[in-house]
């Protein structure tokens, strides 16, 4: 009986280890445990039945070689099991990530990205200091905000900091660089340096958590704790409720947070710059959330977007951006009958012809995006206008990011027949008064007699090709291209209805004069399309 007993106290030391594995194992879910103990029982019920079979054999300290093939077949098959449920935990997390439903506001109260303008080794100039030290860096060609030491604390550099400065409903966004085995990030909900509260009002921010009182909430990242990894953090605040999330996950859904927020303080707690532990911050901007997409879409016709985001001087979307789509692409499925042009607008930083070919690969990016998700085509079309609409005053940053802009206007599609004379063609009857036009854009109008002519403008980059195709009233309009300045004619359409030009030049802007020949008195309709390469 007491070997008997030994045996069995092994095999349960045995259970217990593999259970304590499990456990500290964060990626396995309770069904993984469920499935993996079901399997190692199955394993000890036929490993009693061996023991069993030991007492009716004269050797009883012997096993045979086919209790020993059977026990590790089993064991082998628990373990199997187990691996091939983590895996199918991690795909149903990648499930999870694409449903990221974070929409920025669009009224920026406060913005820094830092500038490039900002001095290497210097504090950053659009923020207070609270505690610590804090200074701008450049990392990978790129200014940033180094939280260095001292438990290093700032708060936004703004007039009457004393006061609430927030709205019932806004939003936070950054992008933190969390340094190896790096300890928290917290986000107060008021100004620590200019306002009085008692309130644990406290975010913290880790790799792959967040904690915000008592509730706490984390996710496998799959980045590496011993690394340093950027992270974005995005917050979104409604009435009372909060919402913070990591990359795009949403790791915290609170309906009352139980504190009136009134500021915004930012901290690296315990960074350590000697050691190797500096965090790094980018890209703050903080927002006043607005009417819902849909009720703005029917009460003034368009939807101005701050929060879809692209990466530098580049068309491709970042991650982030797809919470705004996704609520256009909401929109759309919910009323077939709106019909979207996608248009493209940036500050005036950079070459004013490199920003309206910017503004216009953009637009394109976000409209192919939405037929990707499942909009027809023929309800979408998409057009950029550069730095030349802007909505506010681009000497700070806060105006810079608010044109920096996705705008989604409603047209209807009779809107876009051929024969529809364009409200926007109503006054530029002069080379002054020029239209703007893009690349891929269809120009449609009425010409009333042979005294009137309208003029368009459109940009070119050096070494860039122009065709024009006239698509409606040809050999019944002329169309000539002509310098900026309206005094040299560059090109003229053909009898194939076509008109051809390469920029030999540097980046310019043209003119385009769309007019009737001498004594045509007929009002043709006119259309033609532009294509740049």
């Amino acid at each position: 009986m007491l070997f008997v007993a030994f045996l069995f106290s092994v095999s349960s030391t045995a259970q217990i280890k593999i259970d304590l594995k499990k456990k500290l194992n964060r990626e396995t879910n309770q069904r993984a445990n469920e499935k993996t103990d079901k399997a190692i029982d199955e394993s000890f019920d036929q490993l009693e039945e061996g023991v069993g079979g030991i007492f009716k054999k004269k050797d009883k300290n012997k096993k045979t070689e086919k209790e020993t093939a059977e026990t590790s077949k089993i064991k082998e098959k628990a373990n199997e099991e187990s691996e091939s449920l983590q895996t199918a935990k991690k795909s149903a997390m990648d499930v999870q990530w694409s449903k990221f439903d974070f929409v920025p506001g669009d009224n920026i109260i406060f913005e820094d990205s830092p500038s490039a303008s900002e001095r290497n080794g210097e504090f950053p100039s659009r923020w207070d200091l609270v505690k610590g030290q804090v200074e701008i860096m450049t990392v990978n060609g790129e200014n940033v905000i180094a939280l260095m030491d001292g438990n290093p604390m700032i708060v936004p550099y703004l007039k009457n900091a004393d006061k609430d400065y927030l709205p019932d409903v806004f939003t936070v966004e950054f992008d933190i660089f969390r340094p190896a085995s790096g300890n928290r990030f917290k986000v107060f909900f008021h100004d620590t340096k200019n306002q009085k509260n008692f309130y644990q009002d406290v975010l913290e921010i880790n790799l792959n958590r967040a904690d915000y009182k008592e509730i706490t909430s984390e996710y496998n990242s799959g980045k590496d704790y011993e690394e340093g990894n950027w992270i974005h953090v995005s917050i979104a605040h409604t009435n009372g409720q909060l919402k913070v999330y990591l990359d795009e996950n949403r790791l915290l859904n609170i309906p009352r947070m139980g504190e009136n927020p009134t500021g915004i303080s930012i901290q690296a707690y315990f960074a350590e710059h000697a050691s190797g532990k500096t965090w790094y911050m980018k890209n703050f901007r903080l927002a006043e959330g607005g009417v819902p997409y849909y009720d703005r879409a029917l009460q003034d016709g368009k939807i101005i977007v701050t929060g879809i985001k692209f990466d530098v001087a580049k068309a491709s979307l970042k991650p982030e951006s797809m919470g705004p789509i996704n609520e256009i692409l909401y929109v759309m499925q919910k009323d077939p009958g709106i019909n979207f042009s996608v248009e493209g607008h940036t500050d005036s930083d950079g070459d004013e012809n490199t920003n309206q070919k910017l503004s216009e690969d953009r637009a394109e990016v976000v409209m192919n995006k939405l037929i990707e998700l499942g909009i027809a085509p023929a309800r979408l079309k998409s057009k950029g206008f550069g730095e030349s609409k802007p909505m506010a005053d681009n000497a700070t940053a806060e105006g810079k990011a608010q044109n920096r802009r996705v705008e989604f206007v409603k047209f209807d599609k009779s809107e876009s027949s051929l024969y529809a004379e364009s409200s926007e063609q109503t006054d530029n009857t002069t080379p002054e008064k020029a239209i703007l036009i893009n690349n891929k854009e269809i120009i449609s109008g009425v010409l009333k007699s042979s005294d009137d002519a309208l003029w368009y403008k459109v940009n070119l980059n050096r070494n860039q090709q122009l065709k024009l195709e006239i698509t409606e009233g040809c050999g019944l309009i002329y169309i000539d291209m002509f310098d900026k300045s309206a005094s040299t004619k560059l090109a003229q359409d053909t009898e194939m209805c076509d008109l051809q030009f390469t920029n030999s030049d540097g980046n310019d802007s043209f003119l385009l004069k769309v007019y009737l020949p001498p004594n045509r008195t007929n009002n043709p309709a006119f259309s033609f399309k532009l294509n740049i390469k």
